[in-house]
């Protein structure tokens, strides 16, 4: 069941910033700037989403610090 609503978030949140990027690309290329200029700001904004999609793919994939293992510690038995 968890692992179910993990998945749906991060396809939701793929989603969402797909349409980000999209838009942000379309955006920059009716801007008034030349074509050049509208490609490097357009390579700059994928490379930036890039790494934020990395960066909350591994966050997604990493488990929480505070959650509950199901296996016991040593420790703690």
């Amino acid at each position: 069941m968890v692992e179910n609503n993990k998945t749906y978030l991060g396809a939701m949140i793929y989603s969402f910033l797909g349409g980000m990027m999209l838009g942000a690309g379309l955006a920059l290329l009716f801007a008034p700037v030349s074509g050049s200029e509208a490609r490097s700001a357009i390579a700059n904004e994928f490379d930036e989403i890039k790494e934020k999609l990395i960066q909350l793919e591994e966050k997604l994939h990493k488990p929480d610090a505070g959650s509950i293992s199901e296996t016991p510690d040593k420790d703690f038995m």
